[in-house]
């Protein structure tokens, strides 16, 4: 076995750890929204008055306000709930391609600088990995073992097999009890149709969804100017490439692919974020919750 720490990197954790007192309320607008319940209660916060009912405890009438309207309210609080987040990466064959860091490295380190963020949180945190299929999970835990667990199966997985994204989101759906949220990392190599009907589905159980679409930057720009032989990581097949007469069209059907996922899944209020191998994933990881900060406060 490799190293399992490998995918949190040093100089990730210590920028994780600059985030308590670099931007903290970066993280805590990036969770917060999510632990609130829709289930009334005596609990942390408060949340609004209601007229008194014959039943309710006395002590919790309002005096102040019978004081100044002569009728009985009383407080009522909002519960907060830790979160459960479920990380999801694909590990099909496709994930396998770039250098230095692949689609599935980078992917793994990202999930890991967030399972790291929320396990910090008490938040209970799980992960599948999957291709045509789910082939491992870790059910959300809070304990303090729970990274390492996460890590180490990142550690041993290889990328292999075929994609089957929306039959591995049917499978995990099956296994969600109580909803929370979803962070899909793949690189959505898939029928698009399927794919986002699967994760629309998530959205629809009410979970928060947040889609990663990873890319190679050789796969976003196509840089290749002399014959290549390409060799398809899942089937096997080759395919010898003129890339100066195919780059205008495959730079055009790419982009409509990729706007395709962008625009029906934020339709359905799914975020999607767009990043390649190059980028940072430090970099990614605080874009991304720059962008969660924003979105609870507008």
């Amino acid at each position: 076995m490799g190293d399992p720490t490998r995918y949190l990197k040093p100089e990730v954790v210590a920028g994780l750890k600059r985030i308590d007192l670099k931007a903290r309320l970066i993280v805590e607008g990036f969770i917060a929204g999510l632990h609130r319940s829709p289930y009334r209660g005596r609990s942390v916060e408060f949340a609004d008055f209601r007229t008194y009912n014959p039943g309710d405890d006395p002590k919790s009438i309002d005096w102040k306000i019978y004081a100044r309207t002569d009728r009985y309210y009383v407080k009522e609080y909002e519960e907060r709930t830790n979160l459960k987040a479920y990380l999801l990466l694909d590990r099909s064959g496709s994930m396998a391609y770039g250098e230095p860091m692949t689609k599935f490295d980078y992917g793994a380190a990202l999930l890991a600088s967030i399972g790291y963020l929320l396990l910090r949180q008490r938040d209970s945190v799980g992960i599948g990995l999957f291709d045509e299929r789910m082939r491992a999970v870790i059910p959300p835990s809070n304990q303090s073992h729970q990274l390492r667990l996460i890590l180490e199966l990142l550690d041993r997985t290889q990328p292999s097999s075929r994609t089957g994204i929306a039959d591995a989101i049917a499978e995990i759906s099956a296994r969600i009890r109580r909803r929370g949220m979803i962070i899909l990392c793949s690189d959505l190599l898939a029928d698009p149709e399927p794919t986002i009907s699967s994760i629309t589905l998530l959205r629809g159980m009410k979970n928060e969804v947040i889609v990663f679409m990873i890319l190679s930057p050789d796969e976003l720009g196509f840089p290749f100017s002399r014959p290549v032989r390409f060799r398809d990581l899942e089937e096997g097949d080759e395919l010898l490439i003129e890339p100066r007469r195919i780059r205008d069209g495959y730079r055009r059907r790419l982009e409509g692919f990729i706007h395709r996922y962008e625009r029906d899944l934020l339709a359905q209020n799914i975020d999607f974020m767009l990043v390649t191998t190059d980028t940072p994933f430090d970099r990614a990881l605080l874009t991304f919750l720059e962008k969660r900060r924003r979105m609870w406060h507008s």
